[in-house]
């Protein structure tokens, strides 16, 4: 049996430190994991400065509770005859004298601060999306953060949030020690994988493949974690890898914020863009498959890539087909719901999003449409506005981490917009157009969705060189058609023939599908030189200027 292994205390010390040194009476442990918290609560319990302390804990649905230390758990507290307030605001909810009332709790709380050594922990106090935080909470905590009474009873509060400012206002947080958490460290990991396993009987199996597992799950919390790997042994009967995969993107898909994809494939599945190719070839697939001369030679992998086109040229496309290339997880940021109009909960977002990201890395991070948050805004003064500049400042700073492993891959259709300080070198390295593909680029796209190579069923023919017949009269007839517009037409030429009837493709087919497809020839000249131009002014390697 391995030995026991300790979960990491590094994050309890340093509020404790801060507690005895009496910088606050207030910490905030970020983290949203039940396991850290009982975590915290062994370790507490424990500590010998802690031992006359009276620990209480409030949770909405629960209400208050005090711990009884012979039994090791939590018992419900009712109000007392002489805490009027919290009596009346226990009756008026219909719960009796079970102090769940918010307000008539921290009322109870405040005279046992102040008068005992007390530790109060609140948890599960985020509000909802169309919620604001509690202002008779903020009041609470920012008298309690320096009130010298507490400070006298050794008495301290503790918060469990993801996201300090989701519960506390700006001003009470200066106040507070506020505390990050780890997700998870690669040796915790180890233990909750071995110590999930040994419930079940599969102890031997798990040390087995443990380092694999640990690699697996990076990226989850010590809760995530269990669950996952009894919820594998229960789906499959054993510790599954690949199960253990799907449960985790399963389970950061529920985010909302991010998603991990499986890409479908490499760059077989994208055609031209060559000097792009070239560039991923030698830039990150070498340094990957030689990490020891690559060290040697101190050559880094690209810090961020940006891909800036017209719509429809294959950005996303060809984002998918670099992680597929590079055998690299592909984490989509998913911008649409990175932003809430709750004041603080877009921060809390990007901070979950990015330590997600940087638990997998290194990965291929994916932000499409990176010109929503990438630019500066106006100078207004409203919550909202100031609310963007942090996350754009929080966005900023990550990207500039010398210690960030994952590769950033942003896309654009509006280049001009992205604020010089985001894409500058360092943080997206290369700026790489995305324009509308030469003749032979249109050839390798078509030959893939007419079924000449790739996955797609091919195209139903009475002869087999017809197809090339067809990619010869298609490829000079299709000038300035994106990528996107060619699948478009191979779908057209396909559904042209099978709505009249027949059973192969014919000439007549392509000819009628190329007529129905409209383009505007002159407004697309226009927004061709409007991107050369756009090429021109952000690209730092002239190699990417060749088109296609």
């Amino acid at each position: 049996m391995a030995k026991k292994a300790e979960l990491s205390n590094t994050w309890i010390i340093e509020g404790l430190h801060k507690l005895k040194a009496k910088f606050s009476n207030l910490v905030c442990y970020e983290t949203e994991d039940r396991q850290r918290f009982n975590q915290f609560l062994q370790v507490l319990s424990q500590a010998p400065e802690f031992q006359q302390h009276h620990f209480y804990c409030y949770e909405p649905w629960t209400g208050l509770a005090q711990f009884d230390r012979r039994q090791n758990q939590f018992s419900p507290v009712n109000a007392g005859q002489g805490d009027r307030f919290a009596v009346q605001a226990a009756e008026s909810t219909g719960i009796g004298n079970a102090l769940r009332d918010l307000g008539a709790a921290l009322r109870h709380m405040d005279r046992q601060l102040k008068s005992r050594p007390t530790a109060l922990f609140l948890l599960d106090l985020e509000p909802s999306r169309d919620q604001e935080r509690d202002p008779f909470l903020v009041s609470a905590l920012r008298s309690w953060s320096v009130d010298p009474r507490l400070s006298y009873q050794r008495s301290a509060v503790i918060i469990f949030a993801s996201k300090t400012l989701s519960v506390i206002d700006s001003c009470t947080a200066q106040r507070a020690a506020v505390v990050p958490v780890d997700l998870s460290f690669d040796f915790e990991r180890a233990f909750m994988i071995v110590q999930a396993a040994g419930e079940i009987g599969l102890e031997k199996e798990a040390l087995r493949q443990i380092g694999r597992l640990v690699r697996l799950t990076a990226g989850l919390n010590l809760h995530q974690l269990r669950t996952i790997i009894l919820e594998t042994y229960y789906r499959t009967g054993t510790i599954d890898d690949a199960e253990v995969a799907r449960l985790k993107a399963d389970w950061i898909k529920r985010e909302d914020i991010v998603e991990i994809i499986e890409p479908r494939g490499g760059f077989e599945t994208v055609g031209g863009y060559e000097p792009v190719k070239q560039f991923i070839q030698q830039n990150i697939i070498q340094p990957l498959a030689e990490p020891e001369r690559a060290a040697r030679f101190g050559v880094p992998l690209p810090r961020g890539i940006l891909l800036f086109g017209p719509p429809g040229t294959g950005k996303s496309l060809f984002s998918k087909a670099l992680a597929g290339e590079t055998c690299l997880p592909f984490i989509n940021f998913k911008t649409e719901n990175l932003y809430t109009e709750l004041l603080g909960g877009s921060g809390k977002n990007f901070a979950k999003a990015i330590a997600i990201a940087e638990k997998n890395a290194p990965a291929i991070i994916f932000i499409d449409e990176i010109d929503k948050f990438g630019k500066r805004r106006g100078e207004a003064s409203d919550g909202a506005s100031e609310e963007t500049r942090r996350v754009y400042n929080q966005i900023l700073e990550w990207l500039g981490d010398p210690q960030r492993q994952s590769i950033l891959v942003g896309t654009t259709n509006r280049p001009a917009d992205l604020d010089r300080a985001l894409i500058r070198s360092g943080r997206l390295d290369y700026k790489i157009p995305f324009l509308y593909p030469d003749a032979p680029a249109r050839a390798q796209i078509l030959r893939i969705h007419l079924g000449l190579t790739g996955n797609h069923p091919p195209l139903p023919v009475r002869e087999s060189p017809e197809r090339d017949r067809f990619l010869e009269y298609l490829v000079p007839r299709t000038n300035n058609f994106s990528g996107a517009e060619l699948e478009d037409l191979a779908h057209r030429i396909r559904r042209q023939a099978f709505s009249r009837g027949a059973e192969y493709v014919e000439k007549q087919d392509c000819q009628q599908a190329l007529q129905n497809f409209a383009i505007d020839q002159s407004e697309r000249q226009q927004e061709i030189q409007r991107y050369l131009a756009f090429a021109q002014e952000f690209t730092n390697d002239i190699s990417f200027l060749s088109r296609g």
